[in-house]
């Protein structure tokens, strides 16, 4: 969780994605202060982060995501092209809960010079089941049953609606 506070170049506390969307847009960085501690030891709960615009995002890169309009930060950890879309799936360095966001979700980036301690493993096989259901729908067969479908109907979906 990102809590952003009154300091220089920081956006106005109880803000919400679109808010750091606009601020990041109009200086291409700012300061967020952090709240948690699901990006423990490499980001600490109540330090201060600059977060830069980038048009470009790597596997390993520390994001700031919109997370459905609650801005949060956490790390790369897969990349899954799916036509012209890209997806990413992210999780905490304390945690070990994958999560999933569209390249448009990712704000911007943290610098940070600690990589990741423990193995994201769960993450990696979530992202690796995804790239294979993205697979099976390009080729037009059907999907396993349980979470690959459903990720398969999710990403065939976006992609439809950008089409």
């Amino acid at each position: 969780m990102i809590v952003p506070t009154a300091a220089p170049g920081a956006v106005a506390a109880g803000s919400d994605a679109e808010e750091f969307r606009r601020a990041l847009d109009a200086t291409g960085s700012l300061w967020v202060r952090v709240s948690g501690d699901c990006m423990a030891p490499t980001v600490r709960d109540d330090q201060w982060v600059r977060v830069r615009r980038r048009s470009s995002h790597r596997v390993g890169d520390v994001a700031l995501l919109d997370a459905s309009g609650c801005p949060e930060l956490h790390r790369l950890v897969d990349r899954i092209a799916a036509g012209p879309d890209a997806w990413y799936v992210h999780v905490g360095d304390n945690s070990d809960a994958p999560g999933l966001a569209a390249a448009r979700d990712l704000l911007g980036v943290v610098e940070v010079s600690r990589p990741r301690r423990k193995p994201a493993w769960r993450a990696h096989l979530w992202g690796l089941g995804l790239k294979l259901g993205v697979f099976l729908w390009y080729l037009g067969l059907p999907c396993p049953p349980g979470a690959l479908r459903r990720a398969g109907r999710a990403l065939k979906g976006a992609a439809l609606a950008r089409a």
